[in-house]
């Protein structure tokens, strides 16, 4: 949100989520300054088999060759790329196990695959990685992300339908002009 300020705060626990160092790093900067010197940050401990657990927006394939390459061993959310998307179609469902959670919590299925990798890097021969996924599945998410893009398709077909009908006739108009009101609609 670029209303509000922002840190990223980076923590390194044992096994036994016992806080070793903490680090605040400043907030809504690139990804690879962060990657890069969480990284360097875990080196620098000195810790025994690290695993950097960071979001999608660090989930490049140029970060996860990174992580590799220093030993450390990650866990991110991916996105929803062409490759993952060809996986998720491809995998059965009834493969997934019901996690237990939290009372309260959201129903959770996951599901481990290995895959082969491919990485290619300019002026390098391709290499073969092995991968290890975890997929999971939130059917509650699942089908709240769904209703949700069609609540917003029907909005943005409504609003496209008044702008039609307004413009019926007349001049385009500029980027500005829209720009415009769409800040007085919001208000």
């Amino acid at each position: 949100r670029p209303d509000k300020l922002q840190i990223t705060v980076g923590v390194a626990v044992n096994p036994d989520m016992v806080p070793l160092h903490h680090h605040v790093y400043e907030g809504n900067q690139g990804q690879a300054p962060t990657l890069d010197e969480a990284r360097k940050r875990m080196l620098a401990l000195g810790l025994h088999k690290p695993i950097l657990i960071v979001d999608r927006g660090l989930g490049s394939t140029a970060n996860r060759q990174e992580l590799r390459d220093a030993g450390i061993e990650y866990i991110m959310g991916l996105r929803q790329d062409a490759p993952l998307q060809r996986l998720l179609r491809s995998t059965d469902a009834s493969g997934f196990t019901v996690v237990d959670v939290p009372e309260g919590a959201s129903k959770l299925s996951v599901l481990e695959l290995e895959r082969e990798v491919v990485e290619t890097r300019p002026g390098q021969p391709p290499k073969t990685v092995k991968v290890r996924l975890v997929l999971a599945l939130n059917p509650y998410k699942a089908t709240h992300d769904a209703e949700y893009r069609e609540v917003c398709a029907t909005r943005a077909q409504e609003a496209l339908a008044r702008l039609a009908a307004r413009q019926d006739g007349k001049k385009p108009l500029k980027k500005w002009d829209l720009f415009a009101q769409g800040r007085a609609a919001a208000k």
